[in-house]
């Protein structure tokens, strides 16, 4: 029998997982709609079709997949547990990074002209050619 510490997932198994917490938050999602308008949401004022849930629920499982996928792989997480909490965490996670590639982007503001790095003199330096 195998332990759970020897235990090591393939990156496709790690997406399987991702994407199963994923769907979990899904359902839990369409559990509080359904229960708020009584019946299935689509279709009643102000709400979308079917069609955009079915879209939406694809591209959340495509996000926790990869995640999870990608975070496993990089050994940041190292089993089921990792994956399923990566793919439920997946859209906070994709927020996150956003907002933390955004703010290491320098701004430039406009009318203000960038100089232009230098080349550097060997006669700057003391040295004759």
């Amino acid at each position: 029998m195998i332990s759970a510490v020897e235990m090591t997932l393939t990156g496709f198994e790690f997406a399987l997982w991702g994407a199963a917490g994923s769907l979990a938050v899904d359902g839990l999602e369409l559990i509080t709609e359904i229960k708020k308008h009584g019946g299935f949401p689509w279709g009643k004022k102000n709400h979308p079709g079917v069609t955009p849930y079915i879209v939406s629920i694809f591209i959340r499982l495509g996000i926790g997949a990869t995640l999870a996928a990608a975070f496993g792989l990089g050994g940041q997480v190292t089993g089921v547990v990792g994956a399923l909490t990566v793919g439920i965490a997946a859209p906070l996670i994709m927020e996150k990074l956003g907002k933390a590639a955004a703010s290491t982007v320098p701004t430039v503001q406009p009318g203000i002209a960038l100089d232009a790095p230098q080349a550097s003199n060997p006669s700057d330096e003391g040295g004759r050619r």
